[in-house]
């Protein structure tokens, strides 16, 4: 794992206790000019300097105050990281277990880092909103992503049993942190965090691999509008305010 890889998971780790546990609004929220709201108390402010603000679509955003997204028009989007959330049973599960963790195929495992790269690819490159960088430069943003607490409770298809599938409403949970960062610097100027369940948009489906590649795009694709929403957004602000007091 690279050094800016691990100071990365290091920094994303800082608030996931706050999403997990359902705090992350716990806090006075400070506006200014912007109608941006800052969350004070504990927890609201990263070791790197960023801020939380009170803002959705996703479940906690830190941004940079001074930080001037305008001047951005070329990306480069980095491969998602991925980690369990819990320890998968190396072995098959009985299937009256009480609380069953399975461990992906590799396959299943790749194909969760394309349907990544793709959504995020869709809505930030070719949509035309940034232009797609080959190397770290001057007017560059870099998204890095990490799958922070991977569990999967739905048994793949080689761990059914041959004569029956299973009948799921979602077949597990995953957060997604996301790192906006200066290609230039280093310095991240948005972080978002967001965990979902995983399912797609029916009340119940066999768990098996189309369907779980069908509600990881679901997902994905949210995220990624939900990002350019949000880099659009700060993007139309001269720069982030500073809170006030």
């Amino acid at each position: 794992m690279s050094v800016v890889r691990w100071v990365f998971l290091k920094r994303v780790c800082v608030f996931l206790p706050f999403l997990l546990g359902g705090m992350f609004w716990l806090g006075c929220a400070t506006p200014n000019p912007s109608d941006i709201y800052y969350v004070s108390g504990e927890g609201s402010v990263t070791p790197d300097g960023l801020r939380q603000v009170m803002w959705k679509p996703f479940r906690t955003s830190f941004v940079r105050p001074g930080a001037r997204l305008q001047n951005y028009n070329q990306l480069i989007i980095e491969p998602v990281t991925l980690q369990y959330g819990k320890k998968p049973s190396p072995g098959r599960i009985a299937y009256n277990s009480i609380e069953p963790i399975y461990a992906l195929p590799d396959s299943a495992l790749k194909s969760i880092k394309q349907i990544y790269a793709e959504s995020f690819e869709i809505q930030l490159i070719r949509s035309g909103r940034f232009q797609q960088a080959s190397a770290p430069g001057p007017g560059t943003l870099v998204i890095r992503g990490h799958i922070l607490d991977l569990v999967i409770t739905a048994p793949p298809m080689r761990d059914q049993p041959a004569d029956g599938s299973f009948i799921v409403s979602d077949s597990g949970h995953m957060t997604l942190a996301l790192d906006v960062v200066d290609a230039q610097t280093g310095e991240t100027l948005l972080r978002v965090a967001d965990r979902k369940q995983i399912r797609d948009d029916r009340n119940y489906y066999v768990s098996e691999s189309v369907s779980q590649a069908g509600a990881m795009r679901l997902i994905f694709g949210k995220w990624a509008r939900n990002l350019r929403w949000e880099i659009d957004q700060l993007s139309a602000l001269p720069e982030i305010p500073a809170p006030e007091g």
